[in-house]
C-alpha cells in the first residue's frame, strides 16, 4: 500500500511533492494508531486518484467519440461500385469499413449510404472517356463509352467474369457477386488491383480458341506484384528490372462475349475496347512516380527468367504467387498450334516448348525464319535471316531420328567476343518413349549461354559445349555441360544433322 501511495502521490503538483518530502525529514515513531491513520489517508487519496482518472477517461472517451463522429461522412453507393473498390478508394481496410457500418457481409446496392472516413480523400478518380461515334449495330448500344469494361480474369482457379475499371492510378477488377468461390468454407476473393507504378506495359492479342472463335486478350506485364516480403528480399534486382522495363510477372484479361443484358459484343467492339485498354494503361504507367503501392493480385503468372521455381522455397512461392496459373492456354481457352509445317516439331512437342518459355512470349505467333531443307546449308545466310531476331528456337533432328534443340532469349551475333545471352536460355530434347519435351534450365554455375563465331554456334559450356552446331550445318556435337547440367542428346558425341529449323516470333 505504501508503494502504491508513493506512486500515486508523485503525480500531484510540485508543491505537494515538496511538502511530502519535508514531512519525511523527521518521520514520527511508527505506532499502531498512526499506521491505521496512515491507511485512512492513503485510501482517501487512492479513491480521489481513481475518481479523477475515471473522469479523465470518460472525458477522453467522449472527445474521441465526438472526433470519431466528425471524421465520418456519408457516401452514396453508385451503380458500378463494389465494396472492395470503395474501401480502396478511401484508403481503408474493408474489414474496418464493414465494422463502422455494422455490416455482416460485403454485399452492397445502388443508393445505399455508407459511412466513410472524411479525412481519407479518394485516392483515385474514374477517368471519363470522351464520347465516340456510335457504331451502326443494334446488339450493343450505349450513349457513351466509359472506363469500365466487361472482361474475364483468366487464372488457374476459374475464369472469373467481372468489371475492369481504368483509373489514373490503378487498374481494378471487380468480379460479379456470384463469381466469388467457396473453397473449404473460405471465400476466395477474386478482386484484383494493379497500381500503375507496378505496370511496365500492356499488350493485346487476338487468338483463336478451341472452338475456332476469336478471343481478344489484354496482357498486363508487371515489375511489382504487391508482395512485400518478396519485393523486400529482391529489392535491388527489382529496381534494376524496373529501370530496364523488364517484367517479372503477367496477368491476363479476356474481353467478355456478352454484356450484362446478354447481348453479344461485335468483333469490332471487342477489338477497339482492348486496344483502348492497352493504350490507356501504357499512357498512364509511363513516367508514373506515385510511391504508394496498391497492387493486390490473387493469381499471377510468374515469368521464369526472374528466378527458377526450384530456387524458391515453398513458403516463398506461396508468398509470391499464391497459386500458379498452370498452363497458360488452359485458362485462356487457347491452344498454341504450328502455323507452318515442320520436319522437327509436332503440335504436341511445339505446345510443350511454348509452355517452357517466358510468359511474355507464349501468346506470340512463331514462324520459321530458316529451314535447312529449303534454304540450303549456308551458315552466313542463316545468321542473316535471324539477325535482330529474338527470342529464337533452334530445333534439330539427327539421322537417328533424335530431336533436340535450344531456346535462345537474345539475338545471335556473328563473330561476337565471348559468351552472350542470359538465364532465360535453355536446352531441350524429346523423350521418344513418352513423347514429351525435357527442358534443361540454367544452373547458375557459369554464364556460358551462347557463343557464335566463324566455326559455328555453341550453347552452354563447361569443359565442352552442351550443344554445338558446326558452320557447315551438316554435323554438330552434344555433351553434358555445367551451364544446364543436361544429358547427351545423341547416341554419339558427334551427330549428323538431317533437319534443322530456326523459329522466331512473327513481328506484330
Amino acid at each position: 500500500m505504501l508503494k502504491k501511495f508513493t506512486s500515486a502521490f508523485s503525480k500531484k503538483k510540485k508543491s505537494h511533492t515538496q511538502s511530502f518530502q519535508s514531512e519525511q525529514v523527521v518521520p514520527p515513531p511508527i505506532q499502531k494508531a498512526q499506521t491505521q491513520e496512515f491507511k485512512v489517508i492513503n485510501e482517501k487519496i487512492d479513491n480521489n486518484i481513481e475518481e479523477t482518472s475515471d473522469q479523465k477517461l470518460r472525458s477522453q472517451s467522449f472527445e474521441e467519440s465526438q472526433k470519431y463522429q466528425e471524421e465520418l461522412m456519408d457516401y452514396v453507393v453508385q451503380e458500378d461500385d463494389s465494396f472492395f473498390g470503395i474501401a480502396l478508394k478511401f484508403s481503408v481496410n474493408d474489414g474496418y469499413l464493414m465494422r463502422i457500418n455494422n455490416l455482416s457481409s460485403d454485399m452492397i446496392f445502388k443508393g445505399q449510404i455508407l459511412k466513410v472516413p472524411i479525412t481519407n480523400q479518394p485516392r483515385f478518380s474514374i477517368i471519363k472517356i470522351p464520347e465516340q461515334n456510335k457504331q451502326n449495330e443494334n446488339i450493343w448500344e450505349k450513349n457513351e463509352l466509359s472506363s469500365k469494361f466487361e472482361v474475364i480474369y483468366c487464372n488457374n482457379k476459374q475464369n472469373c467474369i467481372g468489371i475492369l475499371t481504368l483509373t489514373s492510378d490503378i487498374v481494378l477488377f471487380d468480379p460479379n457477386s456470384y463469381e466469388q468461390i467457396q473453397d473449404k468454407q473460405n471465400k476466395v476473393r477474386m478482386n484484383a488491383c494493379i497500381s500503375m507504378i507496378d505496370i511496365n506495359e500492356a499488350v493485346t492479342y487476338c487468338l483463336q480458341n478451341q472452338n475456332g472463335c476469336l478471343d481478344y486478350i489484354v496482357q498486363i506485364l508487371l515489375s511489382g506484384i504487391g508482395k512485400p516480403n518478396f519485393e523486400k528480399k529482391y529489392s535491388k534486382q527489382l529496381k534494376k528490372y524496373k529501370l530496364q522495363k523488364k517484367s517479372i510477372a503477367t496477368v491476363f484479361f479476356r474481353h467478355a462475349e456478352r454484356n450484362t443484358d446478354g447481348k453479344l459484343y461485335s468483333e469490332e467492339i471487342k477489338k477497339s475496347n482492348c486496344a483502348f485498354i492497352v493504350k490507356f494503361i501504357n499512357d498512364a504507367c509511363t513516367g508514373y512516380t506515385e510511391q504508394s503501392k496498391l497492387t493486390k493480385l490473387p493469381y499471377i503468372d510468374l515469368i521464369e527468367d526472374f528466378k527458377q521455381k526450384k530456387q524458391l522455397e515453398i513458403d516463398e512461392i506461396q508468398d509470391v504467387i499464391g497459386e500458379r496459373m498452370g498452363k497458360l492456354w488452359a485458362c485462356l481457352e487457347y491452344v498454341p498450334v504450328l502455323k507452318e509445317p515442320s520436319n522437327c516439331f509436332t503440335n504436341t512437342t511445339y505446345k510443350q516448348i511454348i509452355e517452357q518459355i517466358p510468359a511474355v512470349f507464349r501468346l506470340a505467333d512463331w514462324i520459321k525464319y530458316y529451314n535447312l531443307d529449303q534454304d540450303g546449308s549456308s551458315y552466313l545466310n542463316m545468321l542473316q535471316e535471324i539477325k535482330n531476331k529474338s527470342p529464337i528456337i533452334i530445333i534439330i533432328k539427327d539421322f537417328d531420328n533424335l530431336i533436340f534443340g535450344t531456346y535462345i532469349s537474345t539475338e545471335v551475333h556473328q563473330f561476337s567476343f565471348g559468351f552472350k545471352g542470359n538465364g532465360e536460355t535453355f536446352l531441350f530434347n524429346q523423350d521418344q518413349e513418352k513423347n514429351e519435351i525435357r527442358p534443361y534450365f540454367w544452373t547458375e554455375k557459369n554464364r556460358d549461354f551462347v557463343y557464335c563465331d566463324e566455326t559455328g554456334i555453341g550453347i552452354g559450356c563447361g569443359d565442352k559445349f552442351g550443344l554445338f552446331i558446326d558452320s557447315s550445318l551438316s554435323f554438330g556435337y552434344s555433351n553434358p555441360c555445367e551451364t544446364f547440367e543436361n544429358i547427351r542428346f545423341t547416341n554419339q558425341e558427334k551427330f549428323k544433322i538431317m533437319h534443322l529449323e530456326v523459329w522466331a516470333i512473327l513481328n506484330q
